[in-house]
């Protein structure tokens, strides 16, 4: 009794291919001994990467970023005194609000990387752009996102 060497199906002398595999079958290329069978599908496993840098970045830019909100506030009221008039408060607004978007973001980084990304990067530019350097928290956003959307799981 033969079997073959490819996929272990019993073989009779006189086959030249495996009706199973089609694997060519001659005396020198088939055994005496069943072979164990192995599991024609075998689960990939997917290494996941660590998100905690993006995690923790996102989440101090956006702390800091609404720790500058009361700062901002404060010297939007100076400039109103002594110039009269202020855009300011629009700016420290907004500068809030994409505090909160990139802490949003830091929070589903490791479920959804990809859309937490995107909400980071753009926080973090929307909010620089808007506080013109009062957004100190943006660039943390920003390097978050960057990184949320270039690394890739292995």
């Amino acid at each position: 009794m033969a079997f073959c060497i490819n996929c272990g199906n019993q073989v009779t002398p006189n086959m030249k291919f495996c009706k199973i595999c089609g694997g060519s079958i001659t005396p020198d290329v088939a055994t005496t001994q069943p072979l164990q069978q192995i599991p024609t599908t075998q689960p990939i496993e997917v290494k996941h990467v660590s998100r905690t840098p993006e995690l923790v970045l996102g989440l101090i830019g956006g702390v800091i970023g609404l720790l500058f909100v009361p700062v901002m506030l404060f010297l939007g009221a100076f400039q109103e005194v002594f110039v009269g008039e202020t855009t300011l408060y629009a700016q420290t607004t907004v500068a809030a609000l994409m505090s909160i978007v990139g802490l949003v973001g830091a929070v589903f980084v490791k479920s959804k990387p990809k859309a937490s990304g995107i909400m980071l990067v753009f926080s973090g530019i929307i909010g620089i752009i808007t506080a013109l350097g009062f957004y100190v928290g943006g660039l943390l956003l920003l390097i978050a996102g960057i990184l949320a959307l270039v690394r890739k799981d292995k």
